[in-house]
C-alpha cells in the first residue's frame, strides 16, 4: 500500500518546519536522545507555528540525565495551552534497568526511583 503522506528524513533539531504546507497535525511524538535534543526539537516545531491535538514527549527522567527537561517541557507546553493528560508514563522497570546496564548507562537514579518514568502525554485545550 502506498503512503498517503510525505515521508521526510531530516535532523529534527534543524529542519525548516515553517516550509511545511500543513500547519496542524493530529499527533506529534518527541523522542530523541539525549532529552535536551528532544526539547530543542519540540521548541523548533512549535516556534515554526505548527500545532497538534496530541503530543507525547519522552523526557527519560528515569535515566537521571538532563532531569530538568521534564519540568521545563511541562512548563513550556502548558504555557502554550496543552494539558498534561498523563504524567510520567513508566516503562517496565526490570526491562528499563536491564537495557541501561546493557548499554553501559548508570542505573543509580532509576534504582532510587524504583520505577522508570520516561514520557508525558499532552492534549490541546484549544479544541476541547
Amino acid at each position: 500500500q502506498k503512503r498517503k503522506n510525505k515521508l521526510i528524513i531530516s535532523d529534527a533539531t534543524t529542519f525548516d518546519y515553517a516550509a511545511l504546507e500543513t500547519k496542524h497535525y493530529n499527533y506529534l511524538s518527541c523522542d530523541i536522545n539525549p532529552p535536551t535534543n528532544t526539547f530543542l526539537a519540540l521548541k523548533q516545531v512549535i516556534q515554526c507555528g505548527l500545532t497538534f491535538d496530541i503530543i507525547t514527549f519522552e523526557h527519560d527522567y528515569y535515566t537521571g540525565i538532563d532531569m530538568h527537561i521534564r519540568d521545563e517541557s511541562r512548563l513550556y507546553l502548558t504555557t502554550l495551552g496543552y494539558k498534561l493528560e498523563r504524567a510520567d508514563i513508566t516503562a517496565d522497570f526490570q526491562k528499563a534497568t536491564a537495557w541501561m546496564r546493557n548499554n553501559g548507562l548508570n542505573t543509580d537514579h532509576a534504582l532510587k526511583l524504583g520505577c522508570a518514568p520516561f514520557e508525558d502525554w499532552y492534549i490541546s485545550t484549544k479544541n476541547l
